[in-house]
């Protein structure tokens, strides 16, 4: 593991020793940012196998297939469904992969903006048909107000893809909308749980929900607090 990490860092060292070879700032910046990701999985694969799991550590940026909009880069699904089939076509051990990246067509890394680990995670949910998606946060899954901002929190079990989405571009801090896509596409379920308390139920978002959402949400915008109401009679 010791001397991958050194690899790593020596090719940070080369990166930054070469910042004229990049066209523009951001396309550096996505080399350089994107390292972080390739430590920490190169860090959990090793542990992983060093305990005697059956692991293979994959290279996102050789899978997920983006344009060259750096820093924001837009996921091109059918070639990326066309690099998973060649790059995963074994699924019998532990397959440990970056979140946040992906590669343009000429081999440079690039990111994916504003929640890019979670959309990734979708985007391997909707290729793969997975049966669910569980995204591991500092939360006890959804909750009514930002724990943050608000006391006495109360945690939602169940929500619908629409009102997910519709509260994300309200301002909630919940799943952002682009992660929340491929799933609803292929009506995979999203559970939202703690990475606290493993076996918590926490929360799930998917296509059909019987139960209302029985308490208000607030969204705290700067000088503002938007509050959901909703008539249960209807």
């Amino acid at each position: 593991c010791r001397d991958k990490v050194a690899s790593i860092f020596n090719e940070v060292s080369l990166l930054l020793s070469h910042r004229e070879d990049y066209a523009s700032y951001n396309a550096f910046y996505d080399q350089v940012v994107s390292v972080g990701e390739l430590l920490s999985t190169t860090i959990v694969s090793s542990t992983l196998s060093a305990q005697g799991a059956d692991v293979k550590l994959y290279n996102a940026s050789r899978i997920i297939l983006t344009d060259a909009q750096f820093r924001n880069a837009n996921v091109d699904m059918k070639a990326t469904r066309r690099n998973l089939q060649r790059e995963m076509s074994d699924f019998g051990h532990i397959a440990v992969v970056q979140g946040f990246i992906g590669g343009t067509d000429g081999a440079l890394r690039t990111t994916l903006g504003r929640e890019g680990s979670d959309y990734s995670a979708a985007v391997f949910a909707n290729l793969l048909d997975a049966e669910s998606l569980t995204i591991w946060k500092d939360v006890p899954g959804i909750l009514n107000a930002d724990p943050k901002c608000f006391a006495d929190t109360v945690l939602i079990p169940k929500m619908r893809y629409e009102d997910a989405i519709e509260l994300s571009y309200s301002g909630a801090q919940i799943i952002h909308p682009k992660t929340i896509r491929p799933l609803q596409n292929k009506n995979i379920p999203l559970y939202v749980k703690p990475f606290t308390d493993p076996v918590a139920t926490g929360s799930v978002i998917c296509g059909r929900v019987t139960e209302a959402i029985e308490v208000p949400i607030f969204i705290y915008r700067s000088t503002q607090v938007l509050v959901t109401v909703r008539d249960t009679d209807f």
